[in-house]
């Protein structure tokens, strides 16, 4: 069984029909004619892949809370940064962390909902802005230590502390 989304959608002025897809999954239940191809089947399907040489940073089974440091280049009026995670079935969480303000370092932080499956993956971090039209605020958000806190003394385990180069896009 795969997961997919049919929608309308739009990119600028131009109205699309979106198919969204589990890749990895619609390879092995689909039908498909070779001949109607240039490519294999499985090589097409990897292209629709998205990022899949990104890494990914296993959360501790003991993990209470997911949080990391942030400092924007300067103040921003409505920015707030999110954390993609992956659970065990392969379906993705987005966790609203909070909001960035100020302009200093600031530790973002909030409590894991209960009920997820393990094991859990961080996948991403997404900074986010209300905008209307397609123009937001230029700018920089700077990360350090992603992290979780660990039951029951609430230890701090470090995911990702940007001390080695890791292909973060």
């Amino acid at each position: 069984v795969s997961m997919a989304l049919r929608e309308n959608a739009s990119v600028g002025p131009a109205a699309v029909q979106l198919l969204g897809l589990e890749s990895n999954e619609f390879l092995h239940m689909t039908w498909y004619r070779e001949d109607f191809s240039a490519r294999p089947l499985n090589e097409v399907m990897r292209t629709l892949t998205t990022h899949p040489q990104a890494e990914r940073f296993e959360i501790p089974a003991e993990a209470a809370t997911i949080g990391l440091w942030a400092k924007p280049e300067e103040e921003f009026s409505s920015l707030s940064v999110r954390v993609m995670i992956e659970d065990g079935n392969g379906s993705m969480i987005v966790l609203l962390l909070g909001d960035v303000t100020g302009s200093d370092w600031q530790r973002l932080r909030l409590p894991l909902p209960d009920g997820l499956i393990q094991p859990l993956y961080l996948v991403g971090v997404q900074v986010y802005e209300p905008i209307f039209g397609d123009v937001g605020t230029p700018g920089a958000v700077f990360f350090d230590e992603i992290h979780a806190t660990i039951r029951p003394d609430n230890a701090v385990h470090v995911l990702e502390g940007f001390e080695d180069f890791i292909n973060w896009t």
